[in-house]
Formats: C-alpha cells, structure tokens, sequence
C-alpha cells in the first residue's frame, strides 16, 4: 500500500463473499376440498387403519366429521385449509344451505354404497346442490372467462367431480331402470363393472390372498346314523328316478373309481 498506508474501504468489498441468493419461494397450495359421504361407522375405522398401516402421515389422514358438536364456524375455517373430509349426509346439507361449505370450493364427491342412492335419499338432494351451483357459478363467469368457448356452456374441468362405490352390483338389477335411476341421482354419466378376474383386481387380490380357517366339527354317533339314513334316501330316490330314465348319473354319490365300480355293478338293478 503506497497511499500512506490508508486502506481504500471500498476495495475490501469486493473480497468479501456474499451470501447466496435463494430462489423466490412458490406459495404453498391448498390441498383440494374433497368430501366422503355415506360411510358406515366400520368402514371409516377401516378406512383409517389401512391409511395409517401404508405410513399415511397424520397431518393428511381424513379428517372426521360425524356430529355437531363443533360450531358451524369451526367447520367452515376446516373447509376453508382444504383436505379429505368424511362426513354424514346430514352436517354436510346443512353446511351447504348455510353456506358453510361453498360448492365453489369443493373438488369432488365420493359416494360410497351407491345402490342406497335414490332421487329422495340426502345424498341425492347434496349432489343436486352441488352440481347446480357450480353449474351456476360458470355460467355468471362465462362472460369473462376467455376458457368458456360456447356462450352459456361451463367449462367441464370446473364443475367439479363425482365418484360413486358399490361393492352389491347384483342390487342395481332389482326393479326397473334402477341403473338409469341411479346413474341420474348421482349425477354421473358412466357406470364400470369390475368383475374379479379383471386385471387390476385379480393382482390386487393375488398381492393381498384373503385368510382363510378351515374348522372341521367331528359327527357324534347320533348325527353319523342322521347321515347315513339321508344318504340312503338320497340313493332310493335316485334309483328311481333312473328306473325311467337312463341318463341319471349317481357317481357324484360315490366319487372317484368306487363310484365307476358302483355304478356298473348297479346297472342291472337300474334296468
């Protein structure tokens, strides 16, 4: 340093490191507003052990909603974080006509036991009032909402979604027309089967094989003899039945090569 021996200030500031810049933070978004309506009291314990056992974390479990003991103020602030919420068709009507949960905020809806879902059941009426006043709420902003391509028509990927369960399909046969009637109280224009030997379900269900007991009860002495005498009666009958007609087959009451045996050494009585 020639200058006196004075340090220039500024020169020292373009050694010192300076720390770096992080990038701008994006906010954090609100999870969907999704309700599960028409659970019954086994199958939310259920649903909440199944979560929990694949490591779910607490903070995004479902939250439970099944009786008025909170004030509607408490369930609106919930609504309003967003999340999976089960709930009983009875708060979540009320909720809706109140304002407390506004359908401009919801998702979707998940049905389960959709067979039980007639045009007079709550969760019909609940389905009516949601799709309506998302149906509404495009249709006041279709004017300004450069996404609306048809005047009047709402935009498909905002009104929301609605899913329906049943694991009783045999129930949608019953009467007439119960599938459309169904179909038209849910709101929903598609109905899939999925049979067991689909594929998705078939290696679901290998992955997961059901556990199964076998108990075996020994026959005491009196229900042996029982036995015995049924299966005489069962023999008479279908002797004659095969003394008019040829094309009876008793072997399923032998089994295996005694039955074969049995059956050729009884031909002549059947004649």
């Amino acid at each position: 340093i020639e200058d006196g021996g004075k340090h220039d200030d500024h020169a020292s500031d373009f050694n010192t490191p300076r720390p770096p810049q992080l990038p701008p933070q994006k906010p954090k978004r609100k999870p969907p507003l999704v309700f599960v309506l028409n659970l019954r009291d086994h199958e939310r314990q259920t649903l909440f052990s199944t979560l929990t056992s694949w490591g779910t974390p607490s903070s995004q479990l479902p939250t439970l909603v099944i009786s008025e003991s909170g004030q509607a103020k408490e369930r609106a602030a919930l609504y309003a974080r967003g999340g999976v919420f089960v709930i009983t068709s009875r708060i979540l009507i009320v909720d809706l006509l109140t304002g407390v949960a506004k359908a401009r905020d919801v998702e979707g809806m998940l049905v389960a036991h959709a067979e039980k879902c007639v045009e007079k059941s709550t969760e019909a009426f609940i389905l009516r009032i949601f799709r309506s006043q998302k149906y509404f709420m495009q249709v006041g902003g279709a004017s300004i909402d450069s996404e609306v391509t048809s005047p009047g028509r709402p935009n498909d990927a905002n009104v929301g979604f609605v899913k329906a369960f049943t694991d009783d399909p045999s129930s949608l046969m019953a009467g007439f027309a119960k599938i459309d009637k169904i179909l038209k109280s849910l709101q929903v224009p598609s109905l899939y089967l999925y049979p067991r030997f689909h594929a998705a379900v078939a290696e679901e269900l290998e992955q997961y094989p059901p556990i199964v007991e076998e108990l075996h009860q020994t026959l005491s002495p009196k229900m042996q003899e029982i036995q015995l005498s049924l299966a005489a009666a069962v023999r008479a009958c279908i002797r004659e039945l095969r003394k008019t007609s040829s094309l009876v087959d008793i072997s399923f009451l032998f089994g295996g090569d005694r039955g074969k045996k049995k059956r050729k050494r009884d031909d002549g009585d059947f004649a």
